[in-house]
């Protein structure tokens, strides 16, 4: 049988940079497997026009300041953007 794999998703809405961060690094700390947000353009709750982090800058911050865990996006706006922004955004990755 597999190993369970355990992974965390962090909202990157309505939330400061120190909090979000806090939380990549403590999801890595405690042994989660993966970690994970989205790349909305903007809040699915609440206002539209309220504070949002961009997904893979949040993605590369996390990239910095972890050590172990894997991340990624659950959601993509690929059809917002150019495809060959999305592909160097990835491969900055």
């Amino acid at each position: 049988m597999p190993d369970l794999k355990l992974g965390a998703l962090c909202w990157n809405q309505y939330t400061d940079w120190p909090s979000l961060l806090e939380a990549g690094q403590r999801a890595d700390r405690l042994g989660y497997d993966t970690l994970w947000t989205w790349d909305h353009l903007y809040p699915i709750v609440g206002s539209p026009d309220g504070p949002i982090f961009e997904g893979w800058l949040t993605l590369a911050a996390w990239a910095q300041a972890t050590e172990h865990i894997r991340i990624g996006l659950m959601v993509g706006a690929n059809t917002f953007r150019e495809p060959s922004l999305t592909a160097k955004m990835a491969t900055t990755l």
